[in-house]
C-alpha cells in the first residue's frame, strides 16, 4: 500500500513539472540570425573551406588578416552583380563578416524595398560600413529571399532596379552560406 502511495506522489510531482515548464517557455524565441555575433567554430570553418570554399575565389586583403571569399558565380556573368556580397574571414580571430563589395553611395543605393506581390512590406537602409550594420543589412535581405519576397533598390534619384530571380538566388546563397558558417541556420 505504502509502495502505491509514493508512486502515485511521483507521478503527480513529474505531471506537474512538465507543466510548469510548458507554462513558462517564452512565447516567442529569438532566432539565433537575430542576435548579431561574428564568433565562427572551427568546425564550421573547416566545413566551408573544405565543402563550400569550391564555389568562392578566394583572396587575402588586410596585409595577410582576411580571407576574403567572393562567388564564383558573379564573375561569371558580363553585368556586375547589383549586391555583390562577399565573406570576410578573419582566421586569427576566428571571426567572419559579411560585406558588400562595393561602397553603397559609389553604386548609388539609398534603400533596399522588400516586397510581396507588388506591395511594400519595408524598408532597409543600405549599411554603413561598420560590421554590425552589414550584418544587419545582410540578415534582412536573407530572411526576405528565404521568405520567397521580391527585392527592389531604390537609388537617391527615385530610381528603382527590381532584382531578378539569378540574382536573388546568389545572394541567397552567399549568405546562406555565411550564416552557416556563423552556426546561425
Amino acid at each position: 500500500m505504502q509502495k502505491y502511495v509514493l508512486s502515485h506522489w511521483y507521478i503527480i510531482w513529474i505531471i506537474g513539472m512538465v507543466l510548469l515548464i510548458a507554462l513558462t517557455q517564452p512565447d516567442v524565441r529569438t532566432k539565433k540570425i537575430d542576435i548579431v555575433s561574428f564568433d565562427t567554430a572551427e568546425s564550421a570553418q573547416l566545413y566551408f573551406t573544405n565543402m563550400r570554399s569550391f564555389f568562392y575565389f578566394k583572396s587575402e586583403e588586410g596585409g595577410g588578416t582576411f580571407d576574403v571569399y567572393r562567388p564564383k558565380a558573379q564573375k561569371d556573368d558580363k553585368i556586375d552583380p547589383i549586391l555583390p556580397f562577399a565573406i570576410y574571414s578573419n582566421w586569427r580571430a576566428n571571426e567572419t563578416y559579411i560585406r558588400l563589395d562595393t561602397v553603397p553611395d559609389q553604386a548609388g543605393w539609398d534603400r533596399a524595398e522588400i516586397l510581396f506581390e507588388q506591395k511594400l512590406l519595408y524598408k532597409i537602409p543600405f549599411p554603413e560600413i561598420w560590421n554590425e550594420s552589414q550584418y544587419e543589412f545582410g540578415k534582412e535581405i536573407y530572411k526576405a529571399l528565404d521568405n520567397e519576397h521580391s527585392i527592389r533598390l531604390v537609388n537617391n534619384n527615385g530610381n528603382k532596379v527590381d532584382l531578378d530571380s539569378a540574382e536573388r538566388q546568389k545572394a541567397k546563397q552567399i549568405l546562406r552560406d555565411y550564416f552557416k558558417l556563423l552556426g546561425k541556420l
